[in-house]
């Protein structure tokens, strides 16, 4: 729509993608085309259970893209012990077992596994503070765009249940 009254705004549009621009045109009403990079997102969900120094929680620094870095962090767990920090690509099924999978009958009460176990890797927590922190490295593999993976947190803790062992969101 050509416009010249009060208000009407010069921009040019493209019809390829960006490659060419036309115009310039003139108009009232505006017209937008927001473009992104290859942006990730990180996204905690659900709730971990009581330790003895809180309810060990996920987060993370960073957004996790191809070829870049990411942190995830712990809090509230033990100081000075240990941590399994879990990588799974689903969050509905371990094999054939459905997700969420309760651990009350292993004797960790209101503890769940919320997403597959692919990979696990065992971290020393803060001595002072029980945090952890772990820096990702995501390969620069195009085809990782809109991949989906899942974290979470096993601390260990004897004191929290019978199993010895609390979980994160």
């Amino acid at each position: 729509v050509q416009g010249t009254g009060a208000g009407a705004q010069q921009y040019r549009g493209s019809f390829n993608g960006g490659t060419t621009w036309n115009g310039p045109y003139q108009s009232l009403q505006w017209k937008f085309r927001i473009r992104s990079g290859p942006a990730g997102h990180y996204e905690p969900y659900g709730l971990g259970c009581q330790g003895t120094v809180g309810r060990p929680e996920l987060g993370w620094f960073g957004l996790p893209m191809a070829g870049g870095s990411f942190n995830i962090h712990l809090d509230r767990a033990v100081p000075g012990n240990f941590a399994i920090l879990t990588f799974g690509d689903s969050d509905t099924f371990e094999g054939s077992t459905p997700l969420p999978f309760s651990l009350q009958p292993l004797g960790a009460p209101n503890c769940s596994v919320l997403g597959s176990l692919l990979a696990t890797s065992l971290f020393g927590t803060d001595p002072v503070t029980g945090q952890a922190i772990v820096t990702v490295t995501l390969p620069p593999d195009p085809l990782l765009a809109g991949f989906h993976f899942y974290n979470q947190w096993f601390c260990l803790d004897a004191s929290a249940n019978t199993l010895g062992l609390t979980t994160s969101n």
